[in-house]
């Protein structure tokens, strides 16, 4: 059974329906939405979030586990899963022309496998697992 080795709770500006994570030393753009779901897109090392609703702030939970994590499908009515490489580990929040969060969670560089969860009350979940380092 997989354990949570750390997480963090985040409230986020969204602007235009967007906000990104990003690794510090990610060398792309944010990601378009609709790969791999119509709420979600996500490049090598960056991912977004879109929002059909007209919100300004949203939720982010962000955690590390060691393994595949499990969810609460009640609670996280849309998930998708994708992988993605983090060079730095150094996560950051995009909020489009509000700027950039630097540093708002750190993991071990290396890949991971990553569930992301889409609750319409503005809540985003990103569960993160390595699958090498």
């Amino acid at each position: 059974m997989a354990r949570l080795v750390n997480s963090t709770d985040l409230e986020v500006r969204v602007d235009c329906h967007l906000f990104g994570l990003a690794d510090a030393e990610a060398d792309e753009s944010l990601p378009d939405a609709g790969r791999p779901s119509a709420w979600a897109g996500v490049g090598e090392s960056a991912l977004v979030f879109e929002s059909e609703e007209d919100l300004v702030r949203a939720r982010l939970r962000l955690e590390l586990w060691d393994g595949p994590a499990a969810i609460d499908g009640e609670q996280w009515p849309r998930t998708t899963t994708a992988a993605w490489t983090l060079p730095s580990g150094v996560l950051g929040v995009d909020e489009l022309t509000a700027g950039a969060v630097p540093e708002v969670f750190v993991v071990p560089p290396g890949e991971y496998a990553m569930r992301l969860g889409w609750h319409s009350e503005g809540a985003a979940l990103v569960q993160m697992w390595p699958t090498r380092r």
